[in-house]
């Protein structure tokens, strides 16, 4: 795969890290300036910032590759101008490219209109010599760029010699408020002639600025005249014993206009710096959690005291702001019972419940959670935390859906067992012999490969061998990691494999096959696997922490990973699954009974009892009996359910944040095990 490629995906990538980049840009006004791609009608005052951190090896000096921007506005007009002026001794462009970007440099520019404390959406400009497009989140998600088309923007390319200048203006909406601040950020791509050398540039660090809320630079419009002074800081922890490292950013706000704001950069020593206009201000750290934007499930999350804030003021020299300090909150671990909840569940400890799951998602700064408690095969518990989006505010309700990822996987196990049931599927019979899968047909242990071998993760492919469900797709070959069921492997990719045979055996879509074996079986009313208007109008948002995504529903079924629902609903599958529900008592025997022991190093938490596989469910014993669970995470998604079927006792919950697992590993604490020991 061409290297370029692979940067462009960039653009759109998940890359959990703090929203606001830091980057800061300041216009002045003018007027009379023609979007021509001749930059003489500027103003020669006018500021330059440059565009220099590089993103690949294939940049190699200022002779290759340099750029910088100007911003100005005229308010008469409603408009803000952006000139970008790229230099490139080798500027790339073949002849008929008109519809591929891939064949010619070009521009992506990210704006964001509203630049709301919560995070909005933004909308990517594609310049291109022969190409354009325009990328916003789906209007479901990101309804303030919905419809945005190339009416709110005019721009010119000029090449001459080794350099291109990019000219734009940018229409604001009609009735829009005119506001101080804007979100803006600039990727230069270019790509070279061997088309292996590809490099490219960035205004403001971080990737994925089209998808993830807050991840573009500030654009503050100044009045006439009016200058700006150095500002300087830092934070600190009050407890100087925990090493934890800074946040990301600062946020500076304005004291007389809360939409007025800006994030400041901190480097490792927790200083930073960065320029005002004069006015009150107040400094504060928005995030609240240490390890705010790493994906890494592993690492501490320890909230500090967001509330904190300095107040200064900017006259007309450089202000010193005293250290902003941030205490730690620990977290409220009081709330747990010295003994497991599940068990002896009543009704009349809903409060607790509730108390503990709220006190737990505001501590990690979680925006919505959806919860269920299941007693003796009845849904006895149920209720929803907290918001679907917050951006749009929306509270999450009993029809707010979440993303289940994983927790697909048992669903689907479900099907394959009717299947199996029937006769339609051999779970014994190697796969290829139902369908070929040619990416590793060349791998003769693929022969090996059965369902059986699937459901239980011995298949040998890794969780995503092609970089997720529909990599497969690019007919990359690939060589499985060990012999099919000889050892154990967590595979995604494997289900989704056993998924194409399930509809090559059915002759039918995956979605119709789940609807008819699955959710019809189990009466499950409000559980989809596929992007559909209903779900897009149900959705909840995921979050990066608490900053909207703005993903597209999935628009094809995953048996892996794209089941939505919500703890009402999926109660029904948990019920269904004690009553022995859709299957003889044989196949719910041969589908529950341990297949093999995960290996300690790869458990997911420590426990008394070994993790044990069954075909499609996590299995272990408890003191309470044997208990079978599946968790999800599909990055700004978490979730988790578990069922002890002999007492038909069960507990679900799906969260929409980065940071949601530590609410789901609070919950299943508190369901099974009471105050935690580790």
């Amino acid at each position: 795969m061409r290297l370029y490629t692979l940067l462009l995906s960039l653009a759109f990538a998940c890359c959990y890290a703090y929203a606001g980049n830091g980057a800061l840009a300041y216009a002045l006004p003018v007027s009379s300036i023609e979007i021509d791609g001749n930059l003489a009608d500027w103003p020669e005052s006018t500021v330059t910032y440059p565009i220099d951190l590089p993103f690949d090896e294939g940049h190699s000096s200022h002779l290759d590759l340099a750029a910088s921007f100007m911003v100005s506005y005229d308010e008469t007009n409603r408009r803000i101008y952006v000139a970008v002026v790229v230099s490139d001794d080798s500027y790339y462009c073949i002849e008929g490219a008109e519809e591929d970007w891939l064949r010619q440099d070009g521009l992506l520019v990210y704006f964001d209109r509203d630049h709301l404390p919560y995070g909005s959406g933004s909308v990517l400009y594609m310049l291109g010599h022969s190409y354009k497009e325009i990328h916003t989140g789906p209007a479901y998600f990101d309804p303030l760029n919905t419809g945005a088309d190339w009416s709110s923007i005019e721009y010119e390319i000029d090449r001459s010699t080794d350099q291109t200048v990019y000219e734009l203006a940018f229409e604001l909406r009609p009735g829009q408020d005119w506001d101080q601040v804007y979100g803006l950020d600039f990727m230069i791509v270019d790509q070279d002639e061997s088309e292996e050398e590809s490099s490219g540039l960035l205004w403001g660090r971080e990737f994925g600025k089209s998808r993830f809320a807050g991840r573009l630079g500030d654009l503050v419009l100044l009045d006439s005249g009016q200058e700006v002074y150095p500002i300087s800081g830092s934070i600190a922890w009050v407890d100087t014993d925990l090493d934890y490292d800074f946040p990301r950013t600062v946020r500076i706000m304005s004291q007389s206009n809360s939409d007025w704001f800006i994030e400041a950069e901190i480097d490792s020593m927790g200083d930073f710096q960065t320029h005002l206009p004069a006015g009150d201000y107040k400094v504060f750290s928005p995030f609240g959690l240490t390890n705010y934007g790493e994906y890494d499930p592993s690492l501490d999350r320890l909230r500090y005291d967001d509330r904190q804030s300095l107040s200064f003021s900017v006259k007309d020299a450089e202000v010193h702001i005293p250290p902003l300090e941030l205490a730690f909150i620990h977290p409220p671990v009081y709330l747990y019972p010295d003994q497991a909840m599940l068990p002896s569940y009543a009704e009349t400890q809903a409060e607790i419940v509730d108390n503990f799951v709220e006190s737990f998602r505001q501590y990690y700064n979680i925006p919505g959670a959806s919860v269920g408690i299941v007693k003796s095969g009845e849904l006895v518990y149920h209720r929803n935390f907290g918001m679907a989006s917050q951006l749009s505010r929306q509270p999450v309700r009993d029809t707010t859906l979440f993303q289940a990822a994983s927790i697909t996987k048992p669903v689907f196990a479900f099907a394959v067992m009717r299947y199996a049931e029937r006769g339609l599927i051999d779970l014994d019979k190697p796969l290829y012999t139902y369908l070929p899968f040619n990416n590793i047909a060349n791998d003769d242990r693929s022969k090996l490969l059965t369902a059986r071998m699937v459901l239980c993760h011995r298949s040998g492919l890794p969780n995503w061998a092609f970089g997720g469900p529909f990599g497969y797709m690019n007919g990359q070959e690939i060589e499985l990691n060990f012999e099919p069921g000889t050892a154990w492997g967590y595979s995604g990719e494997a289900y989704n494999y056993l998924g194409r045979v399930m509809e090559a055996i059915a002759d039918k879509p995956l979605a119709e096959i789940l609807e008819e074996e699955v959710t019809q079986v189990m009466r499950m009313e409000q559980t989809w696997f596929a992007g559909n208007p209903t779900l897009n109008r149900r959705s909840a948002v995921g979050h990066q922490g608490f900053w909207p995504t703005f993903w597209e529903t999935i628009g094809a079924p995953s048996p892996a990973s794209s089941m939505y629902t919500q703890a009402g609903d999926f109660s029904k599958f948990m019920i269904g699954l004690y009553e022995k529900r859709g299957m003889q008592e044989e196949t719910y025997t041969l589908w529950l009974d341990p297949q093999h022991t995960i290996p300690t190093a790869d458990q997911s938490y420590p426990t008394e009892w070994p993790q044990e596989l069954s075909l499609g469910l996590f299995t272990r014993q408890t003191a309470y009996g044997r208990i079978y669970e599946h968790g999800g995470n599909n990055g700004d998604f978490h979730c988790k359910f578990g069922l002890l079927t002999e007492s038909g006792d069960g507990y679900v919950i799906f969260t929409n944040s980065t940071n949601g697992e530590r609410l789901v590993r609070a919950f299943e604490l508190l369901m099974l095990e009471g105050y935690p020991n580790d």
